[in-house]
Formats: C-alpha cells, sequence, structure tokens
C-alpha cells in the first residue's frame, strides 16, 4: 500500500505554544539530533536513546512562565524522541507535515538542510517503519482512515509510570536501586543508560533551577518565595504534597516533567506531609495543577 508521510498521525489534545527557539536554531538542533542518531548507529538502543536526550535537553526546557508553580515546560520539534503522539512523537520521531510546515519560516537558501532531515526520518521515524510494515492494500488503513475495515493503532503512544516508587524513592533512592541490580544480576547497557539518564535529569534540574534565579530579580515578594523554592529543588521538593490517595491519583495525571521538581529527595525524607479532606484536596490539586 502506498504510505504518505505527510499525512497527519498525531492526535493533538491542545493548542502548543510556538518553540521559544528561533527557527534557525530549532534547524541547528534537529540536524545535531539527526546527526548524533547517525553517529549512534552502533550503539545499543538503550546508548543511542541517552546520546539523542542530550541533544534535546535541557535545550528544550521553556522559561517558567510568571502563573506557573510547577516548573518543566517542554517544546517539541518536528524531529526528536518522545512517548506519546500527542506531544511530538513516538521514539525517535519525525512529524513530517510538521516539518514540512516548519521550512516554510526558513530562507529559500536553507531549505535543502531541511530535505535533508525529511530524507533521512523517512527510513528511521518509528511509526513510518510501523505503518510500512502493517498498512495492508484495502484492509489496513493509517491512523484515522475510516475507509478501511481496520486501521493501525498499535499502542505505540502512552507509558504509565510508577509515581509511587518514584516519589518514595527520589532520584537518590532510584539510583542505588539501579547500581544494587547491576551488582545481584549484572551491568548491561540497560542500567547503564538508566543511570546516564538519571544524570541527565540533575542536569535538567539545575537548568530550571537558573531559570527561576534568573526571574528572581524581577519578581515581586510573593513570586519570589515561589520562585525561592523552585531554586532549591535540587535539595528539596518544590511542592509539597498530601499523603491522600486522591493526590496520588492527581499525580498519575501529571508528565514526569511536572515531576521534575518535586522528587529529588525521596517524599519520605519531607518533614510534614499534610493530610487533607476531600473538599481541601479537591481545591488543592485544582489550584495546584490545574486539572
Amino acid at each position: 500500500m502506498a504510505f504518505n508521510a505527510e499525512t497527519a498521525q498525531n492526535v493533538e489534545v491542545s493548542v502548543k505554544l510556538p518553540p521559544e527557539l528561533a527557527p534557525m536554531e530549532q534547524l541547528r538542533l534537529m540536524e545535531r539530533y539527526t546527526e548524533t542518531h547517525i553517529a549512534a548507529s552502533a550503539l545499543s538502543k538503550e546508548e543511542r536513546e541517552v546520546a539523542c536526550l542530550r541533544v534535546l535537553y535541557p535545550a528544550l526546557l521553556r522559561s517558567i512562565e510568571p502563573q506557573d508553580l510547577i516548573a518543566g515546560r517542554l517544546d517539541f520539534l518536528p524531529i526528536g524522541f518522545g512517548c506519546v503522539t500527542s506531544v511530538g512523537g513516538v521514539g525517535h520521531y519525525c512529524v513530517f507535515h510538521k516539518l514540512t510546515k516548519f521550512k516554510e519560516q526558513l530562507p529559500q537558501s536553507e531549505h535543502p538542510r531541511v530535505d535533508a532531515l525529511y530524507a533521512y526520518w523517512l527510513d528511521h521515524d518509528l511509526k513510518t517503519k510501523y505503518c510500512k510494515d502493517a498498512l495492508k492494500d484495502d484492509i489496513v488503513g493509517m491512523f484515522i482512515d475510516c475507509d478501511y475495515p481496520l486501521i493501525a493503532t498499535a499502542r505505540l503512544s502512552g507509558m504509565m509510570l510508577d509515581y509511587r516508587t518514584l516519589m518514595k524513592l527520589g532520584i537518590g533512592g532510584l539510583r542505588s536501586r539501579i547500581t544494587a541490580l547491576q551488582k545481584e544480576k549484572g551491568d548491561n547497557a540497560f542500567y547503564r543508560a538508566s543511570l546516564e539518564c538519571l544524570d541527565l535529569f540533575g542536569t535538567c534540574c539545575d537548568a530550571l533551577k537558573e531559570k527561576a534565579q534568573r526571574d528572581l530579580t524581577s519578581a515581586d515578594a510573593a513570586r519570589a518565595a515561589d520562585l525561592t523554592r523552585s531554586s532549591r529543588m535540587r535539595r528539596r521538593p518544590f511542592m509539597r504534597l498530601c499523603s491522600c490517595s486522591g493526590c496520588m491519583r492527581c499525580l498519575r495525571a501529571l508528565s514526569i516533567t511536572d515531576v521534575w521538581t518535586m522528587c529529588w529527595e525521596p517524599i519520605s525524607s519531607m518533614t510534614s506531609i499534610p493530610a487533607c479532606s476531600t473538599r481541601t484536596r479537591r481545591s488543592a490539586c485544582s489550584d495546584r495543577f490545574g486539572r
């Protein structure tokens, strides 16, 4: 079956803000990502993933908005790495129709650079590779094409994180667990890459801390208090969480980037974890998380 890479396959759940990086900066970053993907082709998939993630982060961390109580806004470019189709894509991805639209922001002289990226990712975008393999004439169509009796809707998108473990152990606890497993079961690429991801996670936390400290210079007293808590996140969680199961349910609705500023230390190390009534919980979680 003929495959059209320009067909929109991403389910956009909300309108995205334009990336903070200028178009030429975006192009250079996508080129570096692609060059890293090529250079790491002989490595394990885990090592290749970490190498590519280092290109994206903390470069794609957005500024902290004046109303934000949680740091960690992200931009997603037409090329990158992700785990959900509604933002970015799945695995090593290229959203081709967005890359085509992005090209319109550049001078004509730069278009061949975008064309080169497009051509490379036609053979390496995860979803394109899957569709080329799964689609069948008159039987299986692309997501979502109601002209076909079946559509290629394999669950490539989404992930379920163990937030309780994340909040219970913190980054240091996760590192200790991985190191213990290395000793118990033997070293491998997955364990090494997991530790390197935690290092990158810490780098991102430092970058957010610097953003908060820069914003302090122009903040009023109330906002300065919020930003001061954020700038200490490598030593303390940014927000205090109540211990009720309801708030843990709210946590599961957050993305991992939302939790970055809350999980550097184990939750058990916090001096006070207040319980709260259902009414208070609903109000607090609504105010804090906006969900």
